[in-house]
């Protein structure tokens, strides 16, 4: 379970990246 919600967390701070911050960050 643990290593499942790591992945999502990176994958969602990648996805941000990518984004520009994904509305959360400027």
């Amino acid at each position: 379970m643990i290593q499942y919600y790591l992945w999502r967390c990176l994958m969602t701070v990648k996805v941000e990246h990518l984004t520009g911050g994904y509305g959360k960050r400027p």
